[in-house]
């Protein structure tokens, strides 16, 4: 498989008695460093960037192939690019539930918010190729963000913790309230997910010729994003960090030192893990269900395992509607009518979804629409396998499993950097050279 060079014609691409001009590059790249720096502390803001990169993107197309035969040139492009033509697939489930829906307001709305993982993916399997060192410096700018962000929430909390009462209460809960207040840009989860993918880009970047951030500094980083993990208590990503580091060592464990200091690092991550209370409820239950114990309702809200039967609700109503789904602009009702009849709808502070993202993709565009996310995530990962490329691989089990735990496709901050770091690690990096298929 061969990366794809496009080369820059046109107004945007070329000066005056031919010399190149690199502008269009340079602001493409430009606004990637800037994207991946504001998504984990401003979503509108990136939302906005996003748009200047597309507005980038299709300006270039416009005027290098004129407005008449862009769309020809666009697909000449695409055609060869099979992995892309899974999100143009998926993207066209959620059109088809247009139709499906008996709330189309909500249909429409649920389709405008997803356009980002239609419009970000296509960009980026028609951008020039860009090169491996601008590659790692938009790798650190994400890095850098989640460590100026880490410290600030750090120094934030701290400042909380000097409030006698509120020291008080932090003694009681320390989890609870950690998991409650450290994150002030983000939601906990997608502060976790973050944080993840920031040591998965860092385990990358340890093993590449850069000299932008020495590697001391990388293991640093490493450290303090894995304790912020633990201390926010997010379950999905301690997992995935579990996960990252079982990778890293199947992967980068070459000499003995290596793989002794990575298993002491799984050794730590997971013993942390499991000590960690918001687990103890899990595996009580696990251990009740081994026994061959019945496990109801009453008792899961008990242990404070609602998800569970949020999973279960969403299986229920996807039996009724598996081919084509519910509708995306039915879904909250058909789940709020569902709680209520369960009598759980008390126990919520709103209606949840599914939380897992597969669940709500089967509920909402049904089980093709599933299949078609599952491969989009699956097929790369084999391929990143094959080439044994790490930030592929780290990347799509990083999604993989955060997607299980939270339907993260649903809000914007899971929407956003699912579609960037998709559509530039993926799509990007693994497109294929039209030319060299069709010779």
């Amino acid at each position: 498989m061969i990366y794809n060079h496009i080369p820059l014609t046109g107004p945007l691409g070329r000066r005056k008695g031919g010399k190149k001009n690199i502008r269009y590059r340079d602001i493409i790249y430009g606004l990637a460093l800037l994207i991946v720096f504001a998504l984990p502390f401003h979503i509108q803001l990136t939302r906005y960037l996003i748009g200047g990169f597309i507005g980038v993107w299709l300006l270039e197309l416009i005027v290098k192939n004129g407005p008449g035969r862009m769309p020809r040139q666009l697909f000449r492009q695409l055609k060869h690019q099979r992995l892309i033509w899974l999100v143009i697939a998926f993207y066209l489930f959620h059109v088809l539930s247009l139709v499906v829906s008996s709330n189309v307001e909500q249909a429409f709305f649920d389709l405008e918010r997803k356009l980002t993982l239609l419009l970000i993916p296509l960009a980026f399997s028609s951008l020039p190729t860009i090169k491996e060192k601008r590659q790692h410096h938009i790798l650190i700018s994400f890095v850098a963000a989640n460590g100026v962000i880490a410290l600030i929430c750090t120094g934030f909390f701290i400042d909380r913790l000097l409030d006698p009462p509120y020291f008080n209460k932090f003694l009681d809960y320390p989890l609870y309230y950690i998991y409650r207040d450290f994150s002030l840009f983000n939601h906990p989860t997608y502060f976790a997910l973050f944080m993840g993918l920031s040591v998965a880009f860092l385990l990358y970047l340890y093993h590449q010729s850069q000299t932008l951030i020495s590697r001391l500094w990388i293991v640093v980083m490493v450290v303090f994003f894995s304790l912020l993990v633990f201390v926010i208590s997010s379950r999905a990503a301690i997992i995935v960090l579990v996960v990252l580091l079982i990778l890293a060592i199947f992967h980068y464990g070459r000499s003995p030192a290596v793989k002794i200091a990575l298993l002491a690092g799984l050794v730590a991550l997971s013993t942390l893990g499991l000590t960690n209370y918001r687990f103890n409820n899990y595996l009580e239950l696990a251990g009740k269900v081994i026994q061959g114990k019945k496990v109801d309702s009453r008792e899961l809200i008990e242990q404070d395992a609602l998800r569970f039967l949020l999973w279960d609700v969403a299986v229920d109503l996807t039996r009724e509607n598996l081919w084509l789904g519910t509708g995306t602009g039915d879904i909250r009702k058909d789940l709020k009518e569902e709680y209520v009849r369960r009598d759980i709808l008390k126990h919520m502070q709103r209606t949840f979804n599914p939380h897992n993202q597969y669940l709500s993709t089967l509920l909402g565009v049904g089980i093709l629409g599933m299949l078609v996310l599952l491969s989009i995530l699956i097929w790369p990962l084999i391929l990143a396998c094959r080439r044994r490329d790490y930030l592929g691989m780290s990347l799509l089990i990083v999604f993989l499993l955060n997607l299980a735990f939270e339907s993260m496709l649903s809000r914007s901050p899971g929407i956003l950097s699912f579609a960037f770091f998709y559509g530039w690690i993926i799509l990007h990096r693994y497109r294929e050279d039209p030319q060299d298929e069709i010779e």
